[in-house]
């Protein structure tokens, strides 16, 4: 094979490692910065969610797994209140370009009774370290501050963090906990926006026990739920038949990944 020609087809195999797949996966990760306001009434905590199809894997001596296209990719401070039992994002920081491993998140509540929380975010490396890191410099002119949120969401600078006699940490199990009782819609989540379609594909999609747990949920808590009892009642049936039609492993493993989805119907 010549030169030319070989360059021309591992070009042609690394664009199509550019497409991705149709399934959309969902991630929810919290950070371990959280803390409770100084009543213990509430908790401040930051979470980065993320919507992505994974990339075509290709081979190319050996096998390479294609790139992710983001949908969805946000960074934001939230405030759950407990006794309400109500989550408000409170501070949009908008796309991280890289994992939230690699970022370090303070959060310090004002004394009571004050409803007001301060908050740093830096690479775990420093500012300086990461400089030459893609979107960091971009990150740093927006979020190099001591910014000072109140319960409302109104944002203003500070010097410093407020004193951190009053920091009392949060549990990630117990805030993990609640997350999984929130709507993604609470985390920005809309599936108009991540996957534009007609109803009618999503309800066919659900139905048909196709796209992954995540996705299923969407479809269940933006559109199902709309809809009256009897609709609702009739597509669990549909779904219910599509499992019905698989036998094996194959029905273990997909009653394993749906099981979320019909445990939904209970709520």
């Amino acid at each position: 094979m010549k030169l030319g020609t070989a360059l021309l087809v591992l070009s042609a195999v690394i664009m199509s490692s550019c497409r991705s797949t149709r399934d959309v996966n969902v991630r929810i990760e919290v950070d371990s910065s959280a803390v409770y306001s100084p009543d213990s009434s509430a908790i401040y905590f930051v979470a980065h969610t993320a919507a992505w199809t994974k990339g075509k894997p290709f081979w190319f001596i050996m096998p390479v797994e294609g790139r992710s296209r983001y949908l969805y990719d946000n960074l934001s401070l939230y405030l759950y209140r407990i006794g309400e039992q109500r989550l408000s994002p409170i501070f949009d920081l908008g796309r991280i370009p890289y994992a939230l491993s690699g970022w370090k998140i303070q959060l310090v509540p004002a004394g009571s009774p004050e409803t007001e929380v301060s908050m740093t975010i830096q690479p775990l490396q420093g500012w300086d370290a990461s400089a030459l890191r893609q979107g960091v410099p971009e990150m740093r002119e927006r979020l190099d501050k001591v910014f000072v949120i109140d319960s409302d969401g109104r944002l203003s600078r500070a010097a410093a963090h407020f004193p951190g006699d009053m920091v009392k940490k949060a549990k990630l199990a117990d805030l993990n906990s609640i997350v999984r009782t929130q709507p993604y819609a609470a985390f920005g989540l809309e599936l108009k926006k991540i996957d534009p379609a007609a109803e009618e594909k999503y309800i066919k999609t659900l139905t048909s026990l196709a796209n992954t747990t995540e996705y299923r949920r969407l479809v269940i808590e933006q559109v199902v739920s709309r809809k009256d009892r009897k609709t609702i009642r009739r597509i669990y049936g549909e779904m219910k038949k599509s499992l019905d039609r698989l036998s094996g492993q194959a029905r273990a493993d997909m009653e394993w990944r749906t099981r979320e989805n019909f445990e939904m119907r209970k709520g």
